[in-house]
């Protein structure tokens, strides 16, 4: 149930629209043309109990979009994803890097994964 999860957020990450396919990276960042996206699961967050188990397992996310394009879309389009299947999500930081002259984005999210038997 995690791992199915997890692969379908990958997945849906690549399809953020239906006319483009991103570049995404799960817990590496390549030394690649931008735009792509890393994003890796950091941990457990507050989970929710019931029948003396866990009903209810979330995952805290991160999401990191580079780009060499000011005001890129695919920014938005992260945002409309993340708000569109009710992730809470928070944008970190932005920073531009010298070194690779990309801008990137860093947010923090927590996705909910139900466990076997609930729906």
């Amino acid at each position: 149930m995690i791992q199915s999860s997890l692969r379908q957020f990958g997945i849906d990450l690549r399809r953020l629209d239906t006319q483009t396919t991103y570049s995404v990276y799960h817990y590496w960042r390549p030394m690649m043309k931008a735009p792509f996206i890393v994003w890796a699961e950091t941990g457990e967050a507050d989970d929710f109990h019931a029948d003396n188990g866990k009903a209810e397992i979330l995952l805290s996310v991160t999401i990191d979009v580079y780009t060499q394009t000011e005001f890129d879309e695919l920014l938005d389009k992260v945002f409309e994803y993340l708000d569109g299947k009710k992730i809470p999500f928070t944008l970190d930081s932005v920073d531009f890097e010298e070194d690779t002259r990309l801008i990137h984005y860093s947010f923090t999210c927590e996705m909910a994964v139900v466990t076997s038997g609930e729906t």
